[in-house]
């Protein structure tokens, strides 16, 4: 059976002096009509850990084709952005961010 995840990330940024700076991240998980979504979610719609495991491995795999996109292109150097990455995520990881629940459209059939 093959099936569709789709994680959509959104993100608020504030441009100042030429740096950008993160202000707020919206994540949506959706899945194609042969998943059972409530096996995915909780109570309030928000991922549960099965839902969190399928955005995270998502995420990591929309990382993985950018990556290796950048290097088909010739834009940049596979071990040089996967560096770059790590450092963002070590900078991002220490922000505080509000966790609140998101609307997502998603089928719970």
């Amino acid at each position: 059976m093959q099936a569709i995840i789709e994680v959509t990330a959104q993100i608020t940024v504030d441009f100042n002096q030429g740096k950008m700076m993160l202000q707020e991240t919206d994540l949506q998980l959706g899945v194609s009509d042969n998943i059972n979504s409530n096996d995915l979610f909780d109570e309030n719609d928000f991922p549960n850990k099965k839902g969190c495991e399928l955005l995270t491995t998502a995420l990591i795999a929309g990382l993985n084709g950018n990556i290796h996109m950048a290097h088909h292109c010739g834009y940049r150097d596979s071990a040089e952005h996967l560096r770059f990455v790590i450092t963002q995520l070590e900078e991002m990881f220490v922000l505080n961010p509000v966790i609140e629940y998101a609307e997502k459209e998603v089928n719970h059939g």
